[in-house]
């Protein structure tokens, strides 16, 4: 599901691609379950972010269980 869909002039910054995360969260009011990123270099600060959320729950998806990894095949150009 897209949570959110903005506009910058880079998509590589870590410290941006959190404040989206950020205020994703803070306007849903709530945090993910779990979030799945490519490996990119702008998705480690989301990561950590995810998994700090989520430290003190309890369930199945705490903590670090709450990000995954995954790869990036379906933001690939084509031809």
């Amino acid at each position: 599901m897209v949570m959110w869909l903005k506009v910058d002039r880079t998509n590589n910054d870590p410290e941006i691609t959190a404040k989206f995360f950020l205020d994703c969260v803070v306007e849903v009011g709530g945090r993910p379950s779990l979030l799945r990123t490519d490996c990119g270099t702008e998705n480690v600060a989301i990561a950590g972010t995810q998994c700090f959320l989520r430290a003190d729950c309890d369930d199945e998806l705490a903590g670090e269980k709450s990000h995954r990894y995954g790869p990036s095949t379906g933001n690939q150009g084509r031809e």
